[in-house]
This record gives structure tokens, sequence and C-alpha cells, in this order.
């Protein structure tokens, strides 16, 4: 009778591992797919709510509006570009 090698069983444990491993991948992506593609039906207590009204009262209210914001925040010169840092002097 052959001996076989303890590397061939650990080369058929790994694949059985595997096999195992896609296998419930598979059984949780399949049962996913069920609950997915049940049909939602709103429930007639709650309102349906119109966005369409928001968007022109918030351009309306920031229109006016205008940044204070000054940050001196310059632009790399070419003698800065290359460096780790070219906002650094």
């Amino acid at each position: 009778m052959k001996k076989i090698d303890s590397s061939l069983y650990s080369l058929i444990g790994s694949l059985a591992v595997l096999v195992a491993v896609i296998g419930a991948f598979f059984y949780m992506w399949q049962s996913s797919q069920s609950a997915a593609s049940a049909n939602v039906v709103a429930d007639a207590r709650y309102q349906v709510v119109d966005i369409g009204d928001t968007v022109t009262v918030a351009t309306a209210l920031v229109a006016d509006l205008a940044s204070k914001a000054d940050l001196p925040v310059v632009a790399p010169t070419a003698d800065k570009v290359g460096k780790e840092n070219p906002f650094k002097p």
C-alpha cells in the first residue's frame, strides 16, 4: 500500500474548505435574492412628501448670501514644484 504525503492531505483539506466557503457564500447570496425581489408597498398611513417646492424656497433663501471667507491660499509657483510641501516657503 502506498503512503500518502502530508502535503496531499493539506491540499485536499484546503480544497474542501474552499468549496465549503464558496457554497456558504452562494447559499447566502441565493437567500438574499428572494428577499430583495419582494414587492414593496408603502403603508397608506404615511403621506408622500413633495420636495419640489423645497428647492425653490432654499434657492430664494440663499440667493442674497455672499461668502465671508478670505483664505490666503495661493497656487504654488514653478520654484516650489517638486517639493514635499509646495505651500511651505
